[in-house]
């Protein structure tokens, strides 16, 4: 756009000069009508006559390039406009939407509480991960200022296990999440009721799964079965769903089958969860 106008301001300039030129040509024409010299006034005439054309014709040219550099320039500042405003939009839609999420989590957790009226939440927010290889754990932004205590049981709004809280501070806690090697968890298999335990391991970990064991003989396990919390260690509350069983995998020599259990809170995308500070009786 700016070598458009440099272009007409060099065009503005040519016809300023040829205007004067025409003036000239003009003023000699009147002077030679004054003495009478009408032969050359009419050879000066018809001499100047296509330069007037041309003139009037590059006029007009130039009142409709201006006229259009004139509309471009207000298009240009509506579209910058209408840009803002869509800016603006896109914000709200934003703030919108996490308000959205934000309530969508709160009447989740409320229909959770409603069938565990014991339980006591405290909102959390994951503040980073650990960068370890041989561990699974994040930081959280509440400590014992907040009521935590050690062990108290993290999940999400629809009540998924994530972890345990293992270190405390006053203001931060350390979550160990239920993939970690280190993790071993009294589990049941709700669709047939059948006790087991939940486990980290490190190869399965890396896949971000973990390992269920000490099955009973002849399990009814399947894949697609449901792993919940026992409750009987007295840690963890009972009926928290850890995850689903994603492969049974039998023991050639029949000494022990296990399973590979997929968790249902999704680990990779967590923001805002919940500790839970008390359990009452549930255990």
């Amino acid at each position: 756009m700016c070598n458009v106008k440099g272009y007409l301001n060099k065009r503005v300039i040519v016809i300023v000069l040829i205007a004067l030129f025409i003036a000239v040509m003009s003023a000699v024409t009147v002077a030679l009508s004054d003495t009478a010299s009408g032969r050359l006034a009419g050879i000066v005439n018809s001499a100047t006559a296509p330069v007037k054309r041309g003139m009037s014709s590059m006029v007009d040219s130039l009142e409709g390039l201006y006229g259009y550099l004139y509309k471009y320039d207000r298009l240009e500042a509506e579209n910058a406009e209408l840009r803002d405003r869509i800016a603006e939009l896109e914000e709200q839609t934003r703030e919108y939407d996490a308000i959205n999420e934000e309530n969508e989590q709160l009447r989740t957790l409320l229909d959770f509480g409603k069938r565990n009226e014991s339980f006591e939440f405290e909102e959390v927010s994951v503040l980073t991960w650990s960068a370890s290889n041989y561990n699974s754990g994040f930081t959280i932004n509440k400590g014992s200022n907040a009521g935590l205590e050690l062990n108290d049981c993290i999940v999400t709004s629809t009540g998924y296990l994530i972890g345990r809280v293992t270190e405390l501070n006053k203001t931060t806690a350390v979550v160990t999440t239920i993939i970690d090697p280190g993790t071993n968890i009294g589990a049941e298999i709700y669709e047939v009721n059948e006790l087991a335990v939940a486990e980290g391991d490190y190869r399965l970990m890396q896949e971000g799964k973990l390992k269920l064991t000490y099955l009973e003989e002849g399990t009814q396990i399947i894949e697609g079965h449901t792993i919940v919390t026992s409750g009987r260690s007295g840690m963890y509350p009972k009926g928290l769903v850890i995850g689903t069983v994603e492969r049974v995998i039998k023991d050639s020599e029949g000494l022990e089958d296990s399973a590979t259990v997929a968790p249902k809170a999704d680990l990779e995308k967590l923001s805002k969860v919940y500790a839970i500070t008390d359990f009452g009786q549930n255990s």
